[in-house]
């Protein structure tokens, strides 16, 4: 997974690259991480979300998909971990499949 920032703070695009995967969507999920509170729960699984075909071998799953950390300010940093997800379409059934943490910060209203 790669996340770069977009065209303001708070503001992001990330790519993701995986292994073989069957039908269904790819979503992240993004928490603070010295209290694992939730940031933009509901509007950054909405953002982020991608739907993908099935996939046999390790390729690019998104590409550069925006997103946006609503919680901060600009130019106030803290980490946050980055879950990706993917929710099977045959199934139903979500999976955690990448977490890291990053550094972000908030966008301004």
């Amino acid at each position: 997974m790669q996340i770069w920032n977009d065209s303001q703070g708070g503001m992001y695009k990330y790519d993701f690259y995986y292994g073989s995967l069957g039908p269904g969507e790819v979503f992240l999920r993004c928490y603070e991480v010295t209290s694992n509170i939730p940031l933009s729960e509901d509007r950054l699984i909405e953002e982020s979300r991608v739907s993908i075909s099935p996939q046999k071998q390790f390729g690019m799953v998104v590409n550069k998909q925006s997103f946006t950390i609503y919680e901060g300010d600009w130019d106030d940093y803290y980490a946050a971990r980055i879950e990706v997800w993917f929710k099977n379409a045959e199934t139903n059934r979500e999976s955690k499949l990448l977490e890291k943490v990053y550094r972000v910060e908030g966008w301004m209203r």
